[in-house]
């Protein structure tokens, strides 16, 4: 379980401190206006955890450490411009610092590893960033440590591709076809053993969905077809996947990607869930997401503009920007 996550000089303007372990219920919510760092702040955990150092130094930011249990993981950042002539000078800074980045394992107060990379190790950063650009010199403890670690991320369309190495994946709700999911319940149901351990996972699926007061639809499951929405006037026709809204879409995926896609102790990051719901299913969200970590045991990071999406419960919400204080 992720317990605590500090930042200092994130865009070397902010300094986060976020205790997630004092929540009941292993769900918390970031909010803020727009430029305090929430996405980038979902960014910089599943990149860390992904060990995906790259990308995460490509963001600016001078020191972050994830609390996990007993065990902490810290990175620091440091760049630095190349000095130029002024008549070679027509910008206010060099767009392409020298950047190096420092990641240590430490466990129960003891320092176990540390490793450090450069800029010039994992190539240019105007290039796409991967993964697998040192393998085989991340550390055996670190990759050990980071590869125990289940994590997922639920977002828009900011991510340009999905990411499925090391234990984590990424989701985006826009690319996403609800048939992958339909495959994905019929493969389950399906199969005897599966069926039986995702039984749970399955009703709550279908009660929740249901509960949402769905506009003249009902979603039913059957093994013959997984999941299919009947509309519920006298003929209950079939209506097609295409035809619900992108609310219901959103909905759905998210629910699957959860239910059916990750196991049971995964720490699920979301991005912005609200989008394209309606005020009241807004206002359902964080029950629902209470009943799943009920049955699951998921822990919960979820950043969000809307305050009706957490209740409006402070308490298990950190605000970026009465919580930020000003790097020095």
């Amino acid at each position: 379980m992720l317990d605590i996550i500090k930042i200092k000089g994130l865009f070397n303007l902010y300094d986060y401190g976020i205790d997630l372990k004092s929540n009941i219920g292993k769900i918390h919510f970031l909010t803020a206006p727009n430029g305090y760092g929430k996405t980038t702040i979902l960014d910089m955990v599943y990149s860390a955890i992904r060990g995906d150092f790259a990308a995460l130094m490509a963001i600016p930011f001078r020191l972050m450490s994830l609390t996990l249990g007993e065990t902490e993981l810290c990175f620091e950042r440091t760049e630095s411009f190349e000095e130029m002539n002024d008549d070679k000078v027509d910008l206010d800074i060099d767009t392409n610092p020298s950047v190096s980045l420092q990641v240590a394992l430490i466990d129960k107060g003891t320092q176990i590893e540390t490793i450090q990379f450069d800029s010039a190790s994992i190539g240019s950063f105007n290039s796409d960033f991967s993964s697998d650009f040192s393998v085989g010199t991340r550390g055996a403890n670190i990759d050990m440590f980071l590869n125990s670690i289940s994590c997922r991320y639920i977002t828009d369309d900011r991510i340009l591709e999905k990411k499925t190495d090391r234990g984590g994946s990424s989701i985006q709700m826009s690319k996403k076809d609800l048939k992958e999911y339909v495959s994905i319940l019929k493969s389950i149901l399906n199969d005897p053993v599966k069926n039986l351990q995702f039984q749970k996972r399955l009703s709550l699926f279908e009660n929740v969905v249901n509960g949402l007061g769905l506009s003249n639809k009902r979603m039913e499951i059957k093994k013959t077809f997984g999941f299919r929405f009947v509309s519920t006037d006298s003929n209950r026709t079939i209506i097609p996947l295409a035809k619900l809204s992108s609310g219901e879409k959103h909905i759905i995926i998210q629910l699957c990607e959860i239910l059916f896609e990750a196991q049971e102790g995964t720490l699920i990051l979301i991005d912005e869930p609200e989008l394209s719901l309606h005020m009241a299913w807004q206002y359902q969200y964080l029950p629902i997401m209470r009943r799943i970590v009920s049955l699951c045991g998921f822990q919960f990071l979820i950043a969000t503009h809307s305050p009706q999406i957490f209740n409006s419960e402070w308490s298990i919400t950190t605000d970026l920007f009465t919580a930020a204080s000003v790097t020095e």
